[in-house]
């Protein structure tokens, strides 16, 4: 999004509420500022200083919230503020704006608050949901990451359907790959968080009864990190660890799997509180993908996805079987990968985004 609203001419400050950044050698962390490339464009960042200790950063900036955001706009005056879930940082930072500044609010919905089960001490999540119909009165349009979560929102207000941005990187690297399953090995690959609530446990776990000739690359951080680590490093391990990549570097990666996969997260109900973008970047890489029950998406055909239920034991025969699904499903496979890139590019989304941005403000 970023890259996106720099290149329409958007002058853009991030501030950001995270409570666990560099250095993390000391409990308190000042506030500072640093500046991130993105897409040619230099974009800076502001951090409040905090506790780098959950959840105790959190709730000191919770509590700050109004005065941090009163600080930034002492040098900084938006014409449109963006916020990313309904979470009570955000929320109390958006009101400020709105109220006293009469700044439009573009919320970015990506997670429900109570999509994600996170235990009965974390209360985190209901204070979020707290926030939720207040939020609703206050934000003057949306996007949304895919129809269920659409349909929640206020009819009378703009709304774009948004699962993420595909990074063009991707999709040039896509178009020079190997087709997948062309080659003497057989590579299934996971991009992302590496924690249990994500899931991940379940390739630990694939790792011992892996058939032959598959081996599993793993990119990404999070508290499992040092089990993939030490996986990777066992004797005849077929599990290939990779960490944290440049981004170049992970896309190769990608492009280099025959098969990608969605572990089942910790998530309540039906799954449609949430959606995980992975699945437009591997579809973007052509690769064959299975998947657990995914929310909708308006005018996306998932049929060709192989579906699982989310059971260690099944995946050795939908590899087995891979390869030959992956040839039935050419014609579909195809037609989804190009609407993906068509439709969620930044050259395909940027018109959608620009209309939205000029309809909250003239609200």
């Amino acid at each position: 999004m970023c890259e996106l609203l720099s290149n329409l001419g958007h002058s853009i400050r991030i501030l950001s509420s995270i409570t666990l950044n560099p250095p993390k050698s000391s409990i308190w962390r000042e506030s500072y500022r640093e500046h991130i490339a993105c897409g040619g464009h230099l974009i800076e960042v502001s951090y409040p200083s905090t506790f780098q200790v959950r959840p105790f950063g959190g709730i000191l900036n919770t509590l700050r919230a109004r005065q941090i955001a009163k600080r930034l706009n002492r040098s900084f005056h938006p014409d449109t503020v963006i916020i990313y879930n309904s979470y009570l940082f955000e929320f109390i930072v958006a009101s400020w704006y709105r109220f006293h500044c009469d700044t439009p609010i573009l919320l970015e919905i990506e997670d429900l608050p109570l999509a994600r089960r996170r235990g009965w001490l974390n209360i985190k999540p209901w204070l979020d949901q707290q926030c939720w119909n207040k939020l609703m009165d206050i934000t003057t349009g949306f996007t949304a990451v895919n129809a269920r979560i659409q349909a929640l929102l206020p009819k009378s207000k703009p709304t774009v359907l948004l699962p993420g941005i595909l990074d063009q990187r991707l999709i040039e690297c896509a178009k020079n790959r190997e087709t997948p399953f062309s080659g003497p090995r057989r590579i299934l690959g996971y991009f992302g968080g590496l924690s249990e609530a994500k899931g991940v446990g379940v390739l630990l776990e694939l790792a011992k009864i892996l058939p032959h000739p598959w081996e599993i690359v793993v990119c990404g951080s999070g508290d499992l990190s040092p089990l993939f680590r030490e996986a990777t490093y066992q004797q005849d391990s077929r599990i290939h660890y990779f960490g944290t990549l440049p981004v170049e570097e992970m896309y190769n990666l990608l492009c280099n799997c025959d098969c990608t996969l969605v572990p089942p997260e910790n998530i309540s109900g039906d799954g449609s509180a949430v959606f995980p973008f992975k699945i437009f970047e591997y579809a973007a890489a052509n690769t064959h993908i299975i998947a657990p029950q995914i929310g909708a998406m308006d005018g996306c055909d998932y049929a060709y996805i192989q579906r699982w239920d989310g059971q260690v034991n099944s995946l050795p025969r939908l590899l087995v079987e891979a390869e030959s699904d992956f040839s039935k499903e050419n014609y579909v496979r195809n037609h989804f990968s190009a609407k993906v890139v068509d439709c969620y590019s930044i050259d395909g989304i940027t018109s959608q985004i620009y209309a939205l941005l000029e309809c909250i403000n003239c609200k």
